[in-house]
């Protein structure tokens, strides 16, 4: 048998792979995309754009932009790696190889910077989260109260530190025993800690994925 005809482990694992890189590149441009809503982009500025904020809109689309690019690079990965295994084409396995190592280095730089800035930015989110949403709560503005309130049912919580932080504690509170002493920034804390270890776990998962790539396509290129 032929050895173009027959089974060949590396090039399946390839086409996985880049099938796995468009996915992660196209719902991170949508993800990220979907923030330029205006619907989200002036309830991000109602939010930050107030005095003492210690991140505003430039620091969040800042992070969000390159979501944007890390997304495209990847997607482009993917279709070019794609049709270079299937076409066993030389000239798209060296630009996929190129397109790889980019994505690597912008990954890893992205990946650092991450590690560095992730305690501010937890900090920050949630000292935002409090003067900005919880400390203006039933203050006058009607969005922030629905916030508020979607808040107080989807995490089970209350107030900053739980019901104890009202007189007459909102309809969105549930106020049962077990819930009582739950505030959001207790719960809301703990749900930024998740999404901040996940982002950190999917990161390594990304550049062990992408050296992988890099390692099977220089193992595919040599043995075609």
């Amino acid at each position: 048998m032929n050895r173009r005809q027959g089974f060949r482990s590396d090039e399946a694992l390839l086409h996985f792979f880049n099938i796995l890189l468009l996915v992660i590149g196209v719902a991170a441009m949508i993800t990220s995309l979907s923030t330029y809503n205006e619907n989200i982009q002036k309830a991000l500025a109602n939010v930050l754009n107030q005095p003492d904020t210690p991140i505003n809109m430039n620091y969040v689309y800042y992070y969000v932009n390159n979501a944007i690019s890390i997304g495209a690079v990847l997607a482009t990965c993917g279709v070019l790696g794609f049709f270079g295994v299937c076409c066993r084409n030389k000239c798209l396995l060296n630009m996929y190889l190129i397109c790889i190592s980019v994505a690597f280095a912008y990954s890893m730089i992205a990946f650092f910077f991450f590690l560095t800035e992730r305690a501010k930015l937890e900090s920050s989110i949630m000292v935002v989260f409090q003067k900005q949403v919880l400390d203006k709560y039933r203050a006058g503005s009607a969005e922030l109260d629905e916030l508020v309130d979607a808040t107080h049912i989807m995490f089970q919580c209350c107030g900053a530190n739980g019901c104890a932080d009202f007189e007459e504690p909102p309809s969105s509170c549930n106020c049962i025993k077990e819930n009582i002493d739950v505030g959001c920034m207790k719960a809301v804390g703990e749900f930024v800690s998740i999404v901040l270890n996940s982002t950190f776990v999917g990161g390594m998962v990304l550049l062990c994925l992408e050296m992988s790539i890099w390692a099977l396509t220089c193992i595919f290129y040599q043995n075609d």
